[in-house]
This record gives C-alpha cells, sequence and structure tokens, in this order.
C-alpha cells in the first residue's frame, strides 16, 4: 500500500509564489505611514489631555508629516491650538480637519462642536 496517490492523480504544481500580493490583499495592507501617524496620534490626544499642547502640536507636525491626509491630525492639531489660546490657527486646521472628514458624521459633528467652542472663546 502505497501512503501517496500516484502522480498521475496528484494535482498540478501551482504557480510559484510572487513577492506581490493579489489586488484584494493589496487593499488590506495597511500603510506603514499611516500607522506610524496613528501611534504619533495617540501620544499627541494624551499631551492634550494632560493640557500639554506645545507637545501635541509638535507630535501632530510629526504624524501630518508621515500621513498628510490624517483628518483626524488635523481636528487634534486645531484642539491643540485652541488650549494654547491661538485661535486663528485653530479655526485654519479645524477647516482642514472638516475638509478630510467630510465623509464622517461623526467627525463632521466633532468638527462642528469644536469650531463653535473656538467661535464662542473668540467673542
Amino acid at each position: 500500500m502505497r501512503p501517496y496517490p500516484p502522480s498521475s492523480q496528484m494535482p498540478a504544481p501551482s504557480a510559484p509564489a510572487s513577492n506581490e500580493a493579489p489586488p484584494s490583499e493589496k487593499a488590506a495592507t495597511p500603510n506603514p505611514r499611516k500607522l506610524a501617524a496613528l501611534t504619533f496620534l495617540d501620544q499627541a490626544r494624551l499631551f492634550i489631555d494632560q493640557n500639554r499642547p506645545d507637545d501635541a502640536i509638535r507630535t501632530l507636525e510629526q504624524a501630518i508629516n508621515l500621513y498628510p491626509k490624517s483628518g483626524d491630525a488635523y481636528y487634534y492639531l486645531a484642539e491643540a491650538w485652541r488650549l494654547k489660546g491661538n485661535f486663528s490657527q485653530a479655526l485654519e486646521f479645524n477647516r482642514i480637519a472638516e475638509i478630510y472628514l467630510q465623509g464622517s458624521d461623526l467627525w463632521a459633528e466633532r468638527v462642528a462642536s469644536q469650531k463653535r467652542r473656538i467661535n464662542q472663546i473668540q467673542e
């Protein structure tokens, strides 16, 4: 008794694996720059919670340098500038956050609320 079927019954060998992922898997592969930016974003949020806007601003600028499309980084940058008392900068970054986050109802409400807080303080 043979432990394996005869070679005529064996399936044909598959094509050699390539280093290229299939298109469906490429979309699921996380962008390393985006992942690194998220790490900076998490750190910046802690700085904001600790009322350390200068540290948050530096950290968020690093996040944006890595991944400029990060709307939430602009939102938190606006928040850091608001904490620092620079309302014109806060409004500018709020405006940019609004552009990048316009597809999300949750973020749209957050951005609008932030804009109201900035404007109330200015008055």
